[in-house]
């Protein structure tokens, strides 16, 4: 039996836990991936600096490899569009 005053049920979308897990843990990727390229990055200039080839080297691809996982993390981020709106 309804009541004259009850509310109709609002259509809320199921939560997917796992979903909510996954973006969390995605997130939390690139938050250590930011770390890691400042910390990177820090010894990078310092190997520049110092004016060791080798380890400048070494350093300049570790920061190369963080920042392009960092963008497929990004790019998981971003919700898809479609081609054609």
């Amino acid at each position: 039996m309804k009541s004259r005053h009850s509310l109709p049920a609002a259509k809320v979308p199921a939560v997917d836990i796992d979903q909510q897990a996954r973006l969390i843990a995605l997130h939390d990727d690139v938050a250590a991936l930011r770390c890691r390229i400042a910390k990177a990055e820090k010894d990078r200039d310092t190997w520049k600096i110092s004016e060791s080839n080798e380890k400048y080297l070494e350093a300049y691809f570790l920061v190369e490899a963080l920042e392009l996982q960092l963008d497929e993390r990004l790019r998981k981020l971003r919700p898809v569009r479609p081609l054609n709106p």
